[in-house]
């Protein structure tokens, strides 16, 4: 340890000055040592110092968590680096196994947080805040990184290390996880009490953003140094969400929704099945295709992947270089098939059904696996049939296993080329790591452990938007086991044809939707404008409404009342199937904690649809296996995880197994 921290304090104790058009330039040797950072101005070269180093651990921190996870699988051409993270048998020789890199990010945020003047203002502004902020950030994100990788152990330095004499007296703590969570969230939540109306940096640049660099094959590269940057109350929803604070995570995520965040969930992808042109494919015969074209929408989910400054959906990207000369360079596009450092457009592109961005490679390290696939040529995709009412109000929505439209973000090729699959998400060659549906999800699983699994079934099912009021029961259980409540009277009195019994479409209990209007505020008084669609009361097809259920993004019509996709069979066949599978014992009455841990598992289906090859997939099973340990049954996390990542190069006993070395 003492050599590790030797080595962290002879190379990284300054801070590297890079500006805006040189961010990227990793041979720069400038530096600083000025203490003050007391100028207006010049503290982005601070700044992007920072963002330098978080370039250097992009790929450490993608490879960790997809590899690890179990929608990946190798290929003939994987690397033995890349092989040994994917078996779990990663040694202290593993390039993406490296401490190191993390704390050079600690180190350079420590350097600025310690000497930034956060007194400087232009007028009433204060100029320095919002940057001193989302390097605080940064440095939770990076505290987070490492302890999810090593486990325990995790020496905690909130100071910068630049003498030997600091490391020699021995004083740095060790902690756990949940310790490291607190104590980066006693910084966030002091910052963010102090200054409620911080937003990340955005140095005058806007939407457009600014240049990069060219491509060796010729494409401009632009990127947002606002993108570049994890908003506050994300992080600080990330953390408690860790730590297991389930209502200051979801207040978190709602208050960042609330007060900088786009709203929009909207994004639905035309449907394909993976690898497969649309023409090839053969609808169910009672599908309408005018209809469900309305169910697509402008923004095609696919577009979160384009190389633009600021692409559909994206919070946060760690941007890559353009090309070797110009920066830090990236291996996870080559990983999956895309040659991002080509020197010219290979002839591939045009033998492949979508449009590529980014030369192609045969050769391709990691492909999706085969549960990865499953889940996906398994899913059921909801639609309209061609007799569109069955009565005036009610519209017919067929469902059939076709899939999940999120997949057609893979491709095969035509010919020589169809044995070969592509991963499209990492051409642009920015990480991306957080998402509007992230922030979504990761609230829908704060609730859901809060006791509101209705709740979290609306967030994949209509959105969180203030038309879910016409979902609320007018009748709730006393029986606190009891989730499955039924709108037991329509029309005026018990005579009217209108009468539904026991129809389970309104799922919403009125405790979750009293939750929604106080604890977590979505439809309080003064939020309701915000979360509430313009053509709310079409629910039936939602048309240019800007928040939708994100299970919409590739299954097609899941939303309203007339969709068979409802609260009461989706989780009562997750808890069937959990129940068979691991023995659980359940019998005619779940408990409320059964249905949690069952919708738990339906989030975790979602996660895989939403963001299979994005670099998260591992720290989200970590996560859920630690609350289900801790939530639900003693040592289940561990049994569901050892199943999970079964087919490893190692039997996984416990979450213990998945550490990494620290080294």
């Amino acid at each position: 340890m003492k050599k590790f921290l030797y080595t962290l304090i002879a190379v990284f104790a300054v801070i590297n000055i890079v500006s805006c058009q040189d961010m990227l330039d990793t041979d720069s040797s400038r530096q600083s040592f000025d203490p003050k950072l007391n100028n207006k101005t010049d503290s982005v070269s601070y700044a992007f110092g920072v963002l330098r180093t978080v370039q250097q651990v992009a790929d450490q921190y993608f490879f960790q968590n997809e590899l690890r996870g179990e929608l990946v699988s190798c290929t003939s051409h994987t690397k033995v680096d890349l092989r040994n993270l994917y078996n779990l048998t990663v040694d202290q020789t593993n390039k993406y196994d490296s401490v190191y890199l993390y704390y050079n990010v600690i180190n350079n945020c420590n350097y600025y947080l310690a000497n930034r003047d956060t007194a400087l203002y232009t007028g009433n502004t204060n100029v320095s805040i919002n940057e001193y902020i989302a390097i605080a950030s940064l440095r939770a994100w990076t505290y987070l990184q490492l302890a999810r990788m090593c486990g325990n152990g995790i020496i905690y330095v909130t100071k910068p290390l630049t003498t030997i004499s600091q490391i020699n007296d021995g004083s740095y703590p060790k902690y756990d996880l949940k310790t490291i969570c607190l104590k980066e969230l006693e910084n966030l939540e002091f910052l963010r009490n102090r200054y409620p109306g911080a937003t990340v940096p955005n140095y005058g640049i806007g939407e457009d953003g600014t240049t990069i660099g060219s491509t060796n094959w010729g494409v401009e590269k632009k990127y947002m140094p606002s993108r570049c940057f994890i908003p506050v109350d994300i992080m600080m929803g990330e953390l408690y969400l860790e730590y297991g604070d389930y209502p200051k995570a979801a207040y978190s995520y709602f208050n960042y929704l609330r007060t900088e965040g786009k709203v929009t969930s909207n994004y639905c992808n035309r449907y394909t099945p993976r690898g497969i042109s649309t023409y090839m494919f053969e609808w169910p015969s009672d599908y309408e295709t005018l209809e469900n074209a309305r169910v697509l929408n402008p923004t095609d989910w696919n577009n979160i992947y384009q190389m633009k400054p600021n692409p559909d959906d994206v919070i946060t990207y760690i941007p890559m270089a353009v090309n070797y000369t110009a920066g830090q360079v990236t291996e996870v596009p080559a990983a999956f098939g895309y040659d991002y450092y080509a020197k010219t457009v290979t002839t591939y592109a045009r033998n492949h059904y979508f449009t590529s961005i980014c030369p192609e490679l045969r050769e391709m390290q990691l492909i999706p696996s085969q549960e990865y696939n499953t889940l996906n040529d398994t899913a059921t995709y909801y639609y309209y049939q061609k007799k569109l009412k069955s009565t005036q109000t009610k519209y017919t929505v067929g469902s059939s296993n076709i899939g999940d439209g999120r997949s057609n973000f893979l491709s095969s090729g035509l010919d020589e080329d169809s044995v070969y699959t592509w991963v499209n998400k990492p051409q642009s060659g920015n990480i991306i790591l957080f998402r509007t549906s992230t922030v979504y999800l990761h609230l829908a699983e704060a609730l859901n452990r809060m006791g509101y699994p209705d709740a979290a079934f609306a967030i994949l099912k209509d959105g969180m938007q203030y038309g879910l009021r016409a979902f609320v029961n007018n009748y709730e259980s006393t029986d606190r086991d009891s989730i499955f409540f039924y709108k037991q009277l329509m029309g005026q009195d018990e005579n009217e044809v209108d009468i539904i019994s026991k129809d389970s479409t309104y799922y919403l209990r009125p405790s979750t939707f009293n939750m929604l209007k106080t604890e977590i505020p979505f439809f309080a008084e003064s939020n309701v404008e915000k979360f509430t669609n313009s053509s709310e009361t079409n629910l039936a097809s939602q048309v240019s409404c800007p928040i939708v259920g994100i299970h919409r993004h590739g299954a097609g019509v899941v939303n309203g009342f007339d969709s068979p996709y409802q609260f009461q069979p989706v989780l009562t066949a997750k808890l069937q199937y959990l129940n068979s599978k691991f023995a659980l014992g359940i019998g005619e009455k779940p408990t409320l904690e059964d249905y949690i841990n069952a919708m738990e598992d339906i989030l975790c289906d979602e996660y895989a649809l939403e963001f299979a090859f994005e670099g998260t997939r591992f720290a989200d099973l970590q996560r859920l296996a630690r609350h289900k340990n801790e939530e639900y049954k003693s040592g289940f996390g561990d049994k569901w995880l050892a199943d999970k990542l079964k087919d490893k190069g190692r039997k996984i006993n416990s979450l213990m197994d998945c550490y990494l070395p620290f080294k």
